[in-house]
């Protein structure tokens, strides 16, 4: 074999090794990267095309240890060929790490930006002015259900944060979360005028990630202190005297 038919195997080789090292560090930061993702954007989809994506790049390091290997043997035994077992070899890895990517990307793609839904859609001053009751319509996607908390502040020139609670459910879907009230908080509040309330809520997904949002909403009376505003005291009448 002449000389420079023995450097063009070199340089075969030693740019397959290269591939081969470029593609196992790929491997190895997508299997890093995806484990800081599941505490980011998870929330309880798809997670077999990640478990998929996991087991396949696992597959393509075995591959790329394989490939060094065959090259540090084809160096010992002073037969360069980039062709048979090392090809094949690189061919299984490059094939297993596509496939991989592609299943973490669908399950990137699925997740992103899809933390725990939240909407708060009703506030409504309880008996008493004791408390205000939240409607919470949270959905996580998980099947632990969904978690979180909610704050209430007053609006106009001094706002000021009047009530906090958290909240839990087993399943997704609207809730009610009762955020309790000390007496200076609920005098102002049962006073009958239109009020405003600014409702901050944050939920928190399976792997912590979190949504939050704020909203304003025209605080509700509940069904009974309509009906004691519109009845007022009753008025009681003299008995009587029998005929």
């Amino acid at each position: 074999m002449s000389a420079r038919a023995e450097d063009d195997k070199r340089q075969a080789l030693s740019s397959g090794l290269s591939l081969s090292r470029l593609l196992l560090s790929v491997a190895a930061g997508t299997i890093v990267l995806s484990g800081t993702l599941l505490q980011t954007i998870y929330v309880g989809r798809t997670l077999c095309l990640l478990e998929g994506a996991w087991v396949l790049l696992g597959v393509s390091l075995v591959f790329g240890y394989f490939v060094h290997g065959r090259y540090v043997s084809q160096l010992d035994e002073s037969n360069l060929n980039s062709t048979g077992t090392f090809e094949w070899l690189s061919l299984f890895q490059s094939l297993f790490i596509a496939v991989g990517l592609v299943l973490f990307a669908i399950f990137v793609a699925v997740n992103l930006g899809s933390g725990p839904r939240l909407k708060v859609t009703r506030a409504e001053l309880g008996r008493g002015a004791r408390y205000v009751a939240v409607t919470v319509d949270c959905r996580s996607g998980a099947s632990s259900g969904c978690h979180g908390e909610v704050a209430l502040a007053s609006t106009g020139k001094r706002p000021r944060e009047i009530g906090r609670t958290l909240f839990a459910e087993e399943a997704d879907g609207p809730l009610n979360a009762r955020v309790q009230l000390n007496r200076a908080a609920g005098r102002p509040l049962a006073t009958g005028k239109a009020q405003i309330l600014e409702v901050h809520a944050l939920a928190t997904g399976r792997f912590g990630n979190q949504t939050e949002t704020t909203s304003r909403l025209r605080l509700r009376r509940s069904a009974a202190s309509h009906a004691r505003r519109r009845v007022g005291p009753t008025k009681r009448h003299p008995s009587r005297p029998p005929a």
